[in-house]
């Protein structure tokens, strides 16, 4: 019954959770084991019991002529052994067709979720060399759209609070470091700077915007269409595929990824024909050399004093997107037209960059990503707090989305 029970026992582990494949093989070879012993004693009993019942038949001939004969007890205690013994056969036959069984679930099990591990974030990155983003509209009417979860008040930092703390499932892109041999680079939705994500599974993918909408905080898909998730082979060929023409914007293609889990903040600059780095693009440098000419003229001047205050104005922007970073913990990063990805030591007030080592998406994707779930918890109670939501299931949500932390 002991041996019945724990095969029992190992169906169910492998039908409703999800262990580890050595935890599991284990388990089985081990009652596979004691099946084996099992039957080993069976035998002996069995050959007991027959030899047993040769005695009994001589006892029953003995009765017939008159001789001594077995008591009514030990026949009762004979026909129980027997029970016991077809019951003990039959338990065997059963773990035999139960270690069979077990057998092709774990085949089946593990193929599956060797599957699902190809489509992690992370798995993706590494055999595709592909940075997986998430960008960030400046705009906060064009971020917070009829398609967003919170209202057009919730403020860059509560964005990234937001990504942090309830790890949303989110609308995201492939990119693929450098440009190919037509000058083809890797599509953003936005040159505004966004997320390096490194951990979370892909639902999702298409070559192109999907369209996809949000349906919760934790999904997202595009509408009218029923959820299915990409073959691996599917996923490789979208991300790494280059569609936009060098510079370009467009051309960006489109992974859902659930539970995001982020490596760090970037925003976009570039590196002059000097080796300089620019914060934003070009535009910062010959916006500078214009400061000068202008200074130069008349520092008192109309032209000088909006040139100066526009100038300041977009360097703050990139200025403050680092700080909110940094306050939070996260590496701050620069990712360059060809879409190289360079650590952000400190933006200059004459609007240069200070850079340190480039990165490589098997750096990202195997350090350190999302926050200990204390600090996610923190956050989110503060997010809850400020009733940003557009609904009361999103509110809803995201506080049950908290209790779990």
């Amino acid at each position: 019954l002991a041996l019945r029970v724990r095969v029992r026992m190992l169906q169910s582990k492998l039908e409703k959770q999800n262990p580890s494949h050595d935890v599991m093989y284990s388990e089985l070879s081990l009652l596979q084991e004691q099946r084996s012993e099992y039957a080993n004693t069976l035998e002996v009993h069995f050959e007991d019991f027959s030899h047993g019942e040769i005695v009994s038949d001589i006892q029953n001939q003995t009765e017939a002529l008159g001789g001594e004969v077995l008591t009514e007890t030990q026949r009762i205690e004979r026909q129980d052994e027997r029970r016991e013994l077809e019951e003990s056969l039959k338990t065997l036959i059963d773990s035999d067709s139960s270690f069979s069984s077990i057998k092709k679930m774990l085949a089946e099990h593990y193929q599956e979720a060797g599957e699902k591990m190809q489509l992690t974030v992370e798995q993706t990155m590494r055999r595709n060399n592909v940075f997986i983003v998430h960008t960030i509209q400046g705009d906060k009417k064009l971020r917070h759209n009829a398609n967003s979860n919170v209202s057009e008040d919730t403020t860059f930092e509560d964005d990234l609070d937001i990504l942090l703390a309830l790890e949303p499932s989110l609308s995201t892109s492939a990119i693929v470091p450098g440009a190919d041999e037509e000058g083809r680079v890797s599509g953003l939705w936005s040159n505004s700077g966004g997320i390096l994500i490194a951990g979370g599974s892909i639902s999702a993918a298409s070559s192109r915007d999907m369209g996809t909408v949000s349906y919760g905080i934790k999904e997202r898909r595009q509408p009218g269409t029923i959820e299915k998730r990409p073959t691996v082979s599917e996923l490789d060929e979208v991300v790494r595929n280059r569609r936009a023409d060098k510079d370009a914007q467009g051309g960006y293609n489109e992974l859902v990824v659930d539970n995001p889990e982020v490596a760090g903040y970037f925003q976009t600059g570039v590196q002059d024909e000097h080796g300089v780095f620019w914060a934003h693009n070009l535009e910062t440098k010959n916006q500078l050399f214009e400061l000068q000419t202008l200074y130069k003229a008349s520092p008192s001047s109309i032209g000088y004093q909006r040139a100066i205050t526009l100038f300041n104005k977009n360097l703050d922007m990139f200025k403050q997107g680092m700080i909110t970073a940094r306050s939070r913990g996260l590496p701050q990063y620069v990712m360059t037209p060809d879409r190289h990805v360079f650590e952000c030591l400190s933006v200059n007030d004459n609007g240069t960059l200070t850079v340190g080592e480039e990165v490589t998406p098997e750096q990202i994707a195997t350090g350190r990503a999302g926050l200990a779930p204390e600090t996610r918890k923190e956050i989110g109670n503060n997010l809850l707090a400020k009733k940003m939501f557009r609904h009361a299931s999103a509110q809803q949500e995201a506080s049950a989305i908290i209790d779990t932390l």
